[in-house]
């Protein structure tokens, strides 16, 4: 669910629809664990922290539209969304599952378990993508952004993200892929030379303040 088919319905769908669709179906994957906590484990938030989940969802949104709300008129959805449903549904179940994952078990070892799960459950896909003509083509830069994924989003991050749900549980964890689209900017202007506008401050400043609200232990009761 985690390392292979969650990406891959990703990648299928962003094939077919627009990366704006994408990055908004991303938004709701903390909306998707929050549900699924409350069905299986029943775990409620407090309106404080709902609170919090909607500022910061209110802030995602307002730095992938980029503070233009006519953007919205101009969405259409197709098969291609659907695919990125399930992938972020899948997502979302992998993070609740964490809660069974075995406490003697070093993360390293875990991560290399559900690695090679995954690598076996997503073989025969890549090898009908090879017998299709669908190769990667052998370039220096090619195989350093397959070092680089594999080196962090493919590992070290999996480690953090394991490790942070199990602090402080599945349904706080993923708000902070709210994050995402504020790094990736950030990140853009630095690195790329793009522009910093009021919406990525605004959309920043309501992040940070919707998981603060969250994850913070004295509004926890409230």
């Amino acid at each position: 669910m985690g390392t292979a088919f969650h990406n891959a319905m990703q990648y299928v769908g962003l094939q077919y629809t627009t990366a704006t669709n994408g990055l908004l179906l991303n938004t709701i994957i903390p909306i998707i664990v929050i549900v699924m906590s409350w069905l299986f484990f029943r775990q409620n938030l407090t309106p404080i922290q709902i609170l919090g989940v909607g500022l910061s969802l209110s802030g995602v949104v307002s730095v992938i539209i980029h503070g233009d709300i006519s953007v919205f008129s101009t969405l259409s959805f197709n098969v291609g969304d659907l695919w990125i449903l399930g992938g972020i549904s899948l997502w979302a179940l992998y993070t609740l599952c964490l809660r069974w994952r075995p406490v003697e078990l070093h993360p390293v070892a875990f991560l290399y378990v559900i690695g090679l799960i995954g690598l076996i459950g997503i073989t025969p896909f890549y090898l009908n993508e090879l017998a299709s003509g669908r190769h990667i083509t052998p370039t220096s830069k090619a195989y350093v952004v397959l070092l680089y994924t594999g080196a962090f989003p493919s590992v070290l991050a999996f480690v953090f993200w394991n490790y942070g749900v199990k602090q402080i549980g599945a349904s706080k964890a993923s708000l902070f892929l709210h994050l995402m689209p504020v790094f990736g900017s950030f990140l853009s202007i630095v690195f790329l030379d793009e522009q910093l506008y009021f919406f990525h401050l605004m959309g920043a400043i309501l992040i940070f303040s919707g998981i603060y609200l969250t994850t913070a232990r004295r509004f926890s009761s409230l």
